[in-house]
């Protein structure tokens, strides 16, 4: 091997060590729930909550788990700020925590990006109760290219880890050719998709994993 081939490779060799990537190669990112900067739990039974993650007794509730059923629906924004500038990114994925389905195999989780702001008060009526009250445009965030795309990713659930693949959204966002307003997840079949809660016990559990490399 030339002197010049053993420098390029004990370089390459120390940068891996490091966790860094040599120059004009790929990096990979992970953005966990800890670092979101928006998230609710919205739900038609439970009209003006920002929380309505499960129902423990009838007119209860509480984030100890996120149960999507049907007229439910979760939201979460991921920043994106740590890619850093001038980078093309080639594959981005959401990875969900689920801990239950039932019936197994039957319902399905919709995934679709959001298109209006949202934020404090954030419930199914209004996306945001301040500084003023501003309704989504139908209740739930379900106005087809107002309030969220009008095409869903469907995927069957599966339990431990769902991965989403969203680079599409990603690229959009990071060019800034739309604004990054997040995900809506949903359940518009029937049964119950049980995720852990980013309050308890599911804490850590919901990632962005993104890939990236120089343009």
């Amino acid at each position: 091997m030339s002197r010049r081939r053993l420098s390029s490779a004990i370089i390459v060799v120390a940068l891996a060590w490091l966790g860094l990537a040599p120059p004009g190669q790929a990096k990979t990112i992970l953005i966990t729930d800890e670092e979101s900067d928006q998230m609710a739990a919205i739900s038609g039974d439970a009209p003006r909550l920002s929380w309505a993650g499960m129902e423990s007794v009838p007119g209860v509730w509480n984030i100890f788990y996120l149960e999507l059923y049907p007229n439910r629906a979760l939201l979460i924004r991921f920043p994106l700020d740590k890619i850093p500038k001038r980078q093309r990114v080639t594959k981005a994925e959401v990875i969900v925590p689920v801990d239950y389905v039932y019936p197994a195999n039957e319902p399905r989780l919709y995934v679709r990006r959001l298109l209006a702001e949202w934020g404090p008060g954030v419930c199914h009526l209004y996306r945001m109760t301040s500084p003023k009250p501003v309704e989504w445009k139908v209740p739930g965030a379900k106005g087809s290219g107002s309030d969220r795309i009008a095409k869903p990713q469907v995927l069957k659930p599966v339990t431990g880890e769902t991965i989403i693949n969203v680079t599409e959204d990603v690229e959009l966002w990071y060019s800034g050719v739309v604004r990054n307003h997040g995900w809506m997840l949903s359940n518009e079949d029937s049964g119950l998709i049980r995720m852990g809660s980013w309050a308890f016990g599911g804490r850590g559990r919901w990632k962005l994993r993104i890939t990236y490399e120089p343009e």
